[in-house]
């Protein structure tokens, strides 16, 4: 075999790694979200002797962004370790969805404290 194509098939297992990494980091915040927000609530119950509506949101924003981030980078990194026709497009798509929000959200924290 060629050594490029031996240095293009590391670089494919290497990012195919990467991709498993991110969608396991994405999963495990899951749950550690959901035990978070609880620990919020009981300590707002502990401080003001109610709650109205700590970690209300969590829940939208783990199975809306959350949940499929971590899919679309694990069906990344599963269709390059198997050549799929379509595994640049979908490894872009992973990282579109995680990209295009964050920075969306860090212009507007911009803007909001410019004061435009």
């Amino acid at each position: 075999m060629p050594q490029w194509k031996n240095q293009i098939m590391l670089e494919a297992k290497t990012i195919a790694k990467a991709d498993a990494a991110i969608g396991l980091l994405f999963a495990l915040y899951i749950p550690f979200g959901f035990w978070y927000t609880q620990y919020l609530v009981k300590q707002t119950i502990a401080t003001y002797g109610r709650n109205v509506d700590t970690g209300a949101y969590f829940p939208q924003f783990a199975f809306v962004y959350l949940l499929p981030a971590a899919v679309l980078f694990f069906t990344a990194s599963f269709a390059i370790f198997n050549k799929w026709q379509f595994r640049k497009v979908i490894h872009y798509t992973a990282l579109a969805w995680v990209i295009v929000p964050t920075t969306l959200a860090l212009v507007s924290a911009l803007l909001h404290a410019v004061g435009a």
